[in-house]
């Protein structure tokens, strides 16, 4: 008599419900992983471009003497005299003279940003930037998203701000219309970002301020001494008119 080698019924379909099972189990757990990974790449690429505007030594106002008016300069070199086409922070022409450092410094970030906006794994930014107020040496610039959804801007929120709320952090929204807004702050080396180790928040603090000097102390108190002074040492040294070592 033949030995039959194929499957009976029975077992095709026991088969059937065990990959279902795991289907049941695992795709949800694999949604969600891709989520919080988009929600990381996002706010990894948003900081990107903050520290290719703000950092201290070789980010674009460091190097060119002027705030970008669009993302995209950060990575495409700006027309010169020509505010129409490329302008500054507060809407003046890049000059001749800048858009020279430019060429002898760029680009500020390590990925190419097109004219037509900033693209993040949660929807793309406008090119323009939002600088409020429109002139001066402080001030806040903000990339601006028309299209994106609630979820992941909350989402962003507990990623970025420990989930501080629409109008305070880098991020910040309205709901009529729903627009997100991440918030650069514009302070010429006058500001740090320090980590609350309490409740998890990125804070941006005046480099003279009461609470800049109590978040330092925290972190000393927390074992993070020597590193704290190490970096305030080499900032004082590199920045000695941004008051590292008052």
């Amino acid at each position: 008599m033949k030995g039959n080698s194929g499957f009976s019924l029975i077992e095709i379909v026991i088969a059937a419900a065990i990959v279902l099972i795991l289907a049941g189990v695992l795709i949800p757990q694999l949604s969600t992983y891709f989520d919080q990974q988009r929600i990381t790449d996002t706010a990894t690429t948003l900081a990107s471009v903050r520290d290719g505007i703000t950092d201290k030594t070789n980010g674009y106002f460091a190097k060119v003497a002027i705030n970008p008016g669009r993302v995209s300069q950060l990575s495409n070199r700006p027309t010169a005299n020509n505010a129409a086409v490329d302008d500054n922070s507060c809407g003046a022409q890049v000059t001749g003279a800048q858009q020279t450092s430019w060429d002898n410094n760029a680009p500020f970030v390590k990925f190419l940003i097109p004219r037509s906006g900033l693209p993040t794994a949660v929807g793309t930014a406008e090119d323009t930037l939002n600088r409020v107020p429109s002139s001066a040496t402080v001030g806040v610039t903000k990339i601006v998203f028309k299209t994106v959804d609630q979820t992941d801007i909350t989402a962003l929120d507990v990623a970025v701000d420990a989930g501080d709320g629409a109008t305070t952090g880098a991020i910040q929204w309205t709901t009529t219309p729903l627009v997100m807004y991440y918030v650069i702050p514009l302070n010429n080396g006058k500001h740090a970002y320090v980590r609350n180790l309490t409740n998890g928040k990125t804070v941006h603090l005046r480099t003279d301020s009461d609470a800049f000097v109590e978040e330092i102390r925290v972190l000393a108190g927390a074992g993070h001494a020597v590193k704290v002074r190490a970096e305030l040492v080499a900032l004082a040294a590199s920045h000695p008119s941004d008051g590292w070592d008052a």
